[in-house]
Order: C-alpha cells, then sequence, then structure tokens
C-alpha cells in the first residue's frame, strides 16, 4: 500500500454555534478540576461536526473522494442542526470525551446521503450529531486516584447554570472533506468545500 491520510468529511462549527460555545470554554477551569490526570480541551478553531470518518485512505484516492463530494452537496437541502445538551461517551463511569450534543433524526437524510455517496467507508452506528469539547486521559495514562475520596466524575463536569452551552439552533452551509494531522497536534485540513443547497 502507498502513502496514506486520515481523513474524514465533517462541518464547521458557524459563528453562531461558536458564541454559544464560547461561555463554556472560557469557564473550562471549572470542570475536571479534581479530574486525575489532564483533560484535552479542543481548540475552537478545530470545533467541527463529523458526517463519516474515513480513516486512513490511500492520498491516490483523494480526487476521486473530493469528486464525490462535490456532486452531492448540491443536492442536499442545508440541514439544521441543534444542540442542546453536553454528554459523556460512552459514560460518566468510563469517560473517553465530553460532547456537546443534540438529536439527529432531523440530520439523518443529510448523514445517510453522505454515507451511501462514500459507501465503500461502511458505518452502521447511529448518527449522533456532536462537538467534541474535551477528551479525558486513559485509565492507563491518568495518575492513580482515591476513589474513597473523589467524586463520581459526572460532578466533574457540572457548572453554575449560568455557563452552560446555550441550546442553538443553525443552518450548516457546508460540507467538508479533511485531512487530519496527527503529528500536528491534531490539526485538520480542508481539501476541499462544498456548499448545501439552501432552498
Amino acid at each position: 500500500m502507498g502513502e496514506t491520510c486520515r481523513l474524514f468529511i465533517g462541518s464547521r462549527l458557524s459563528g453562531e454555534g461558536r458564541r454559544s460555545l464560547e461561555r463554556y470554554y472560557q469557564r473550562r477551569d471549572l470542570l475536571g478540576f479534581d479530574w486525575p490526570g489532564r483533560i484535552a480541551w479542543t481548540d475552537p478553531e478545530k470545533w467541527h461536526l463529523t458526517w463519516l470518518f474515513l480513516g486512513d485512505v490511500p492520498i491516490d484516492r483523494i480526487e476521486t473522494l473530493k469528486t464525490r463530494l462535490l456532486r452531492i452537496a448540491p443536492h442536499l437541502q442545508a440541514p439544521m442542526l441543534r444542540l442542546d445538551r453536553v454528554e459523556i461517551w460512552p459514560s460518566v463511569r468510563q469517560p473517553r470525551m465530553a460532547v456537546w450534543g443534540g438529536e439527529g433524526a432531523f440530520m439523518a437524510p443529510v448523514a445517510q446521503a453522505v454515507r451511501d455517496a462514500f459507501f465503500d467507508f461502511p458505518d452502521n452506528r447511529v448518527f449522533r450529531p456532536h462537538v467534541t469539547l474535551a477528551r479525558f486521559p486513559t485509565r492507563k495514562n491518568a495518575p492513580k486516584a482515591d476513589t474513597e475520596s473523589r467524586p463520581d466524575p459526572a460532578g466533574q463536569l457540572l457548572l453554575p447554570d449560568d455557563c452552560w452551552p446555550e441550546p442553538a439552533n443553525w443552518a450548516i452551509g457546508n460540507i467538508t472533506l479533511f485531512r487530519s494531522h496527527l503529528n500536528r497536534g491534531g490539526d485538520y485540513e480542508a481539501l476541499c468545500t462544498a456548499s448545501f443547497c439552501e432552498t
């Protein structure tokens, strides 16, 4: 196999969506105060919604994938995104990430169209729209904690009521083929961006 790159289909968080997270992000020092290990907060410039993760793909396939994206986007109605809750995935007892999530049913047609267009990258999971806010250290990398004295992890994610992200609704205008550069701190490079249909 030749040289590969890590790709995914996503949409960047719009100005309105970003504003809804600003106060939450600015008060992030109040979260995870007693967590055993450093929480990795997502840089606001990297906030995005993932439609489909493609994984490691041969570089010589990029142009074909761009063509697919440009072909389907103009035929898809710009989806309305609503994010209204902070969740811990997969669970508060085994946390891997904190996400800003919401209902995915009304976005399902676009998610399915993307999966159909990129059929050779199968994903049978239920689409769950979300923006990753933070990642927790894995158990093997986290310092040992006194589990008798430390609160449940869920308690570390409580904030004053006025600090939680406000529910946000906005139309997503674009969809992008991204390349993820793990050796550059997880930077995302936009390889191709296409606009959804607005009417």
